[in-house]
């Protein structure tokens, strides 16, 4: 079974994500944009989302709601074969159905699977997501693309695209999809995590994990959560760019790369 990256998110002190909701550049070239409210069967929250094309990532702002304190982050992980999810019941128990509103109507959207115990207002989580086979016949299914797989993480996002209007600009973003994730956890998070990973086949160098088309660097240095992103970009740029962005900072080169570094 091949278990890929879905995406991660990361909950920012309060002026970087508005820092970063408000940087034109990012919205307009870096990749397609949204800022939604999603609304659930299990909660309702609200963040900003950059798509790549396989991979995507969220940013939620800091506040009092459960798991919205700064640094709480959390990587997803994704199936693309039907039935995966359940086929992972003894390594993740913790097993349901997510269904998101569309219309005022609640559509099927993934399966979820957790180790258990896992909570939303966890400092840091890790789960494994199967796509439904009928999300995309039930999300805006008159949107492109036509006739789409829709266990694919890169089907569900170019619909994602298309909903927000950034169809016939997807190749003109930057960003192509997340390659690599340095995160800090304490010891005894950090060595469960490891275990996860090399329950899912991923192999170790050192605190490295890699696995199809990611590498997750798991360390326990503080301070703990996600500490920086790295993308593949659709082309490279002509020279570097180097942009601070709140209490972070993004780097693109010139040989295809970006990485995105989050301060303590």
């Amino acid at each position: 079974m091949t278990v890929f990256l879905n995406h991660f998110f990361l909950t920012l002190d309060k002026p970087t994500f508005q820092a970063v909701k408000s940087q034109d550049w990012l919205r307009t070239a870096l990749a397609p944009f949204e800022e939604r409210t999603t609304k659930r069967n299990d909660s309702t929250y609200t963040g900003i989302y950059f798509y790549g094309r396989s991979t995507y990532f969220e940013f939620f702002e800091e506040g009092s709601a459960p798991g919205k304190v700064k640094g709480a982050s959390g990587i997803a992980m994704g199936v693309e074969t039907a039935g995966a999810a359940k086929q992972l019941s003894t390594l993740l128990p913790d097993q349901t159905l997510i269904t998101r509103q569309v219309d005022g109507v609640d559509a099927p959207w993934f399966h979820s699977a957790s180790p258990k115990g896992v909570k939303r207002e966890d400092f840091f989580r890790s789960w494994v997501m199967e796509y439904h086979a009928d999300f995309l016949k039930e999300w805006h299914a008159a949107l492109p693309p036509e006739n789409p797989n829709p266990l694919r993480r890169r089907n569900v996002l170019d619909r994602y695209v298309a909903k927000i209007g950034e169809w016939q600009h997807r190749n003109d973003f930057l960003l192509k999809d997340v390659v690599a994730i340095d995160v800090n956890l304490p010891p005894d998070r950090a060595a469960s995590y490891k275990k996860l990973l090399e329950a899912f086949d991923y192999q170790f160098t050192g605190d490295t994990a890699t696995g199809p088309e990611i590498r997750i660097t798991v360390t326990s240095r503080r301070p703990s959560g996600i500490r920086s992103a790295t993308f593949s970009l659709q082309r490279s740029v002509p020279s570097d760019i180097e942009l601070d962005i709140g209490a972070s900072k993004l780097v693109l080169g010139t040989r295809g790369q970006a990485v995105w570094t989050f301060a303590a």
